[in-house]
């Protein structure tokens, strides 16, 4: 209790064993389940790990709702700043309607699926795609004809497959595409605590040497565990979906491949690496509109003042829209006594 309060900010169950640690204005009284299908348990509990939220059916809408929010926030600014952008894109727009609804439901592989005839054709495109880029001029042209072959093969019924479908797709004025996939976690599920307290005891191990020494933290762009955990889950989970697009990039069917971007957002409000790339790319749409003097916005502002105002409404909207919906979730579940 006494680390979550000390490296996550998070509040502790009044009338827990919290070690002598003294209430904080932030820390709640331990909660009863409202949901029916759990009985309406009597025994009080606090859900440190959101097991139980993430489990129990009353939340389900808050959850979905987040995931929703967080989506369309995302959308709405990048077409503020004047991209185009679309919910959920169909699977068969993204390959350039190569394939049908069906094809693409039965092209790509579920996890673990080691029968599957679409893991098989996915893995033999995916090292293909490989060899395209090989500096050998044999090894490509080989590589570029293992890729027509394949892409020009008969997609079969698989009920091992599993379509998948982005959840934004955007189209900036450059003509450059991005893929993103949103998503949100926390820090304190169940089976990686002791890798989520390694990683904050290193972090401030560091600052404190550095400020022992007199000197600048360094630079830090790493994620933790548990963002890492998720961006590294959906990255594998649309690798077979991209390597498709790259491939009919080869055999010139398309133009560009969207750029992958995996946008996590944790409980304490950390941002995933890709959600700053998302910011930043669409505040540089939002500048250029003050950039250009025939239609610039009327409202008194510089490029550079209304850049960082962009910003900082992104990022700030963001956050507290995943924070609303942590708390919805919490109280879908539960009745704070007291």
């Amino acid at each position: 209790m006494v680390w979550c309060r000390a490296h996550l900010g998070l509040p502790i169950p009044l009338g827990a064993p919290a070690d002598g640690l003294k209430p904080g204005p932030a820390d709640v009284m331990l909660a009863r389940c409202r949901s029916p299908s759990h009985g309406g348990s009597r025994e009080k509990f606090f859900d440190h790990n959101m097991q139980h939220t993430c489990d129990c059916g009353e939340c389900c809408r808050p959850r979905d709702r987040t995931h929703y929010n967080f989506l369309h926030l995302c959308l709405k600014q990048a077409r503020n700043a004047e991209a185009n952008g679309d919910h959920e894109p169909r699977t068969s727009s993204m390959l350039m309607h190569a394939l049908t609804d069906e094809q693409c439901a039965n092209l790509f592989p579920k996890e673990g699926s080691a029968s599957a005839q679409s893991k098989d054709r996915i893995k033999r495109l995916n090292e293909a795609v490989k060899l395209s880029s090989s500096e050998d001029p044999s090894t490509r042209t080989e590589a570029h004809a293992t890729i027509n072959t394949i892409l020009g093969e008969q997609v079969q019924a698989d009920k091992n497959a599993k379509g998948l479908r982005l959840d934004i797709h955007l189209v900036f004025p450059d003509k450059s595409e991005r893929g993103i996939d949103v998503g949100t976690t926390h820090h304190l599920k169940k089976g990686t605590l002791n890798t989520a307290k390694n990683w904050f005891l290193k972090k401030h191990a560091l600052r404190r040497s550095c400020h022992l020494q007199g000197i600048s933290l360094p630079r830090d762009q790493d994620a933790s565990p548990a963002v890492n955990a998720v961006v590294l889950h959906k990255t594998k989970k649309y690798k077979p979906l991209f390597d498709y697009m790259q491939a009919q990039r080869f055999a010139g069917q398309r133009r560009v491949v969207p750029s992958w971007l995996a946008c996590i957002i944790s409980n304490v409000c950390e941002f995933s690496p890709d959600v700053f790339k998302l910011v930043e790319q669409v505040t540089l749409l939002h500048k250029r509109k003050y950039l250009d003097p025939k239609h610039r916005p009327l409202d008194g502002h510089t490029p550079n003042r209304a850049a960082a105002r962009f910003r900082t409404h992104f990022k700030d909207t963001l956050a507290c829209e995943v924070a609303r919906g942590y708390g919805n979730m919490i109280l879908s579940t539960a009745v704070h006594a007291g």
